[in-house]
């Protein structure tokens, strides 16, 4: 499940000083996106690390909703950041972040169809036997999308609302490389013939790459198999052809580095309530 994140204004970070803060002391600009995740016993959002900079102690989270409906959202307070990875080069990687959600934010979430993927379940077989991705493989970027973001009539009692549209479609791998524990994926979009895509995927830092296994079956029909999380996107670079890529951690990054860092935090927050 996609999650866009977005941080207060500095007029509604010094009125949470006095009251617990709600809808009204956040203005929603997008700071990114991230998917909701679980595992180790704990719930969160996998997203990129540079996400996070910006990113005040409350932030509120839109989940998706079918194209027409209202975006239903969620302040998040006691939330622990896990900064897995970053590296020097923003364009290389790594760039990498949990943010784990107390149970209370999980379970509004979950009330409003929130669905939290289980990294823990799909460990093994997405270390031991990933998916073979070429430029065939049916891959699907999600993410949600800056320059989508726009302003519109706020219901009554509201001063102000706004629509969030994000991405959902195809790209194609373009190349795989591996610097130490992690992997990375180059995926592709061209600007050209009926694109109908953003100029930008400004926004989608932190979303999500899925591989979709097609398959034909003895009828010869097309069977979809489980959508599996392979990445996390992080940067984009454009080429004057209207070729872009975007720069995705790739599914050992995410199964191995990310699930060791939430299990590492899960040891240590066991240990301090042992000694307490």
């Amino acid at each position: 499940m996609q999650a866009s994140c977005f941080p207060s204004n500095s007029e509604g970070r010094s009125n949470c000083q006095s009251k617990e803060p709600g809808p009204e002391d956040f203005v929603a600009d997008l700071g990114g996106s991230g998917t909701l995740v679980q595992g180790d016993g704990a719930k969160g959002i996998l997203t990129a690390d540079h996400v996070l900079d910006e990113l005040p102690e409350f932030f509120g989270l839109v989940l998706p909703t079918p194209t027409g409906e209202r975006h239903q959202q969620t302040i998040v307070q006691a939330a622990r950041r896990i900064r897995v990875a970053r590296g020097p080069e923003q364009s290389k990687g790594p760039d990498l972040a949990l943010i784990v959600l107390s149970p209370v934010d999980a379970t509004k979430l979950e009330a409003q169809g929130g669905v939290f993927y289980n990294l823990a379940v799909r460990r093994a077989r997405m270390l031991d036997q990933p998916p073979r991705l070429d430029k065939r493989s049916a891959l699907i970027f999600c993410g949600t999308v800056g320059e989508w973001t726009r302003d519109i009539m706020p219901l009554q009692g509201f001063e102000r609302a706004k629509n969030f549209r994000g991405t959902f479609g195809p790209v194609v791998l373009a190349s795989q490389r591996q610097d130490g524990p992690h992997d990375y994926l180059s995926v592709e979009v061209i600007h050209e013939g009926d694109y109908t895509g953003p100029e930008s995927f400004k926004g989608c830092s932190g979303g999500s790459l899925w591989h979709v296994d097609l398959k034909r079956n003895a009828e010869g029909a097309v069977v979809v198999g489980d959508p599996l999380l392979c990445g996390v996107p992080f940067y984009e670079s454009w080429n004057d052809g209207g070729r872009g890529l975007i720069e995705c951690h790739g599914s050992r990054s995410v199964y191995e580095v990310a699930v060791d860092a939430l299990q590492g935090w899960r040891r240590n927050v066991d240990l301090h309530e042992d000694e307490s």
